[in-house]
Parts: structure tokens; sequence; C-alpha cells
């Protein structure tokens, strides 16, 4: 193992857990004798412990369920940004999401093969979007001004679907676009777009690749600087009537 190795190894370490894991135990033996590798790590321990003290010292306000119900009592909706209540709570929920995200990466297999799995993982339950709207043109403006990756293509079935909303996710401190398309009956489609460059063993051309991830459907494909992925429940010949 030589110090990138390591140091990609270490990205998932977290202090204070897994110092006895032994697939740690090369990489925490070069840091004894690689000042550089040494500095970085110890960045990476401090950067974690900082995150989690953070979370740890988010404390609900008392009065939040009171609150909450009493805001079914408006007809007439607050301005939200106006509410210091409000934006302390969206800044704690904003926090836990990103540690959360940091944190359910973390733990996945690095490369094309463990981002395909923690995709469609993350799907695979309840998951919560970050803008609701069946505005194609509103969700691209929307990843453009959060730095995430909008340069991207849809197909011209893609195109026509219905559109429900995007999210952002994490992907080792990389953002990654999703869209997700309603196909009715209970049945969602959705669009990862992530930078090619992230994701250096990911398909090199257009011509899409098949693969299955527990009951998901997957197809990948790169196109110009991104990489896509599209997945949905269910068989291959539905995912191919959307390339």
């Amino acid at each position: 193992m030589n110090s990138q190795q390591a140091r990609k190894n270490l990205e998932l370490y977290r202090p204070g857990v897994d110092e006895a894991d032994p697939q740690f135990t090369e990489a925490l033996a070069l840091t004894r004798q690689d000042p550089e590798l040494r500095q970085w790590f110890d960045e990476h321990c401090a950067l974690y412990k900082a995150l989690r003290a953070k979370l740890g010292g988010i404390t609900p306000p008392a009065d939040l369920r009171s609150r909450i119900l009493a805001e079914r009592k408006i007809v007439r909706p607050a301005v939200w940004w106006r509410d210091p209540f409000m934006l302390g709570a969206l800044a704690a929920a904003a926090a836990a999401a990103i540690v959360v995200a940091f944190l359910f990466v973390a733990r996945q297999p690095a490369g094309f093969d463990g981002f395909r799995q923690a995709m469609a993982r993350a799907v695979s339950g309840e998951y919560d979007m970050m803008l609701k709207t069946n505005d194609l043109a509103q969700i691209r403006d929307f990843l453009a001004k959060n730095q995430a990756q909008a340069n991207y293509k849809l197909s011209p079935a893609l195109e026509k679907a219905e559109v429900e909303g995007c999210t952002i996710l994490n992907w080792y401190g990389h953002k990654v676009s999703l869209l997700c398309f309603d196909l009715g009956n209970d049945n969602d489609l959705w669009l990862f777009v992530a930078d090619h460059k992230v994701l250096p063993d990911a398909p090199a051309t257009g011509s899409p690749q098949f693969a299955r991830v527990g009951q998901m459907a997957t197809a990948s494909w790169s196109q110009g600087d991104a990489t896509y992925l599209l997945a949905t429940k269910g068989d291959m010949e539905k995912l191919r009537q959307y390339l």
C-alpha cells in the first residue's frame, strides 16, 4: 500500500470508532512514516470530530412540537424565511443531512461499482427532495445555483416524462444531482448525474451498460463531462424505454 492508497482507505476512517478495525491497520501504520499523509489524516480526524460535535450541540427548541402543530391552524402561509425559528430549524436539518450523507457514503466501497450500489440504496427507501416541482427548467436552475451537475442532457423520453423534483447527494465530498420521475402506479425512475472526473472507472462511452443492484435495474453511461446512472425498480425493458 502506498500513501495515495492509504489516504483513499482512510477517507472511510472514523476517529473514536474504527481504531481496532483491521481494514485500517496498514494505512494507519503509514501515517506514522509519511509526514504529509499524517498531516492530512490529522485534518481529516479534526473535521470529522468537529462535524460530530456540531451535531451533538444541536438542541431542538423546547416548543418545537407545539410550534409545528400551531402551523396547521394557519390558513395563510407564513413567510418562513423571516422567521428566526424556521431558519434555525432549517440550518440544523441541513447540518444533519450533510453529516448523514457523509456517514452513509463513507461506508460504501470506492469506484463506480460502489457509487452505483450507494445511489441505488439511497432511493430504495424513504428520501427527501430538496426541490419538488414538475418544471425541468426550475430543476436545472436549482442544481446550477447549488454547484451541482446541471450540464446534463435528457433523452426525448425523459424530457416527456413527469418529473417530481430533485435533490443533491454526496459522494466522497462531491455533489451528485438526482432527478426523480413519476412513471405512475407508485413506480419511480431516478436519474443520477455526477462529474465524470469523480468516477474515472465509470463507463467511458454513451453506450449504456446495464446491471442489477438488488431489485433495481440500472443503466450507466458517460457523455461530455458527466456520468449518468438511470435506475428503476423492475425489469430492464422498462428502463430501455427512457434511454
